[in-house]
């Protein structure tokens, strides 16, 4: 089985990373996603604990979408690729990332090593990659150009980018609104 691992913060979950694993699941580009929410790493400034996070997450749970609530400590994403496979030999694991993340993804530890997996990388529309010679997918779809931290800094105003069962979350946790 192919499965898109979707790793982020998802500070807040909105309709961008929901239209991308919509995106994977119905053009079939792979047959589940697992979304793993990462604690804290260096390149993020998380303000929201793993909990509220997770309990947004599982809001869009389903047969094809697993949240993960097993993996979060894992650091460093080929870590994470490593013990998934452990875990499932069986399965096709496959790093879903947005674009944003490509351009710094040769930085990453073990990029190297992430690439045996695959990756699968979400442009934007104005955007065009191909490289044939390396194990990535590129795909291109209207995820919208919406960002956590535009989110997080007036979550009433930018409330139509987020789903109304995570903005009602959101108010009833009093989460964001001192931003």
């Amino acid at each position: 089985m192919k499965i898109g691992v979707f790793v982020g913060s998802f500070d807040p979950l909105h309709k961008g990373h929901i239209n991308l694993v919509n995106h994977l699941l119905e053009h079939k580009i792979v047959d589940k996603v697992l979304i793993v929410a990462t604690m804290d790493y260096p390149f993020k400034n998380i303000k929201t604990s793993l909990i509220d996070r997770l309990a947004m997450l599982d809001m869009i749970k389903s047969e094809n979408i697993i949240i993960d609530h097993q993996h979060n400590q894992i650091r460093y994403t080929y870590e994470l690729l490593k013990t998934l496979t452990t875990e499932n030999p069986h399965d096709d694991f496959k790093l879903v990332i947005g674009s944003d993340n490509y351009q710094n993804f040769f930085h990453w530890k073990d990029s190297d090593k992430i690439l045996s997996f695959g990756l699968i990388v979400a442009l934007r529309d104005d955007m065009s990659l191909s490289d044939p010679s390396l194990n990535i997918e590129f795909i291109k779809g209207d995820f919208g150009a919406i960002s956590s931290s535009l989110i997080r800094s007036d979550v009433y105003k930018y409330h139509h980018f987020l789903e109304k069962r995570v903005y009602e979350y959101i108010i009833k946790h009093g989460l964001y609104i001192n931003n």
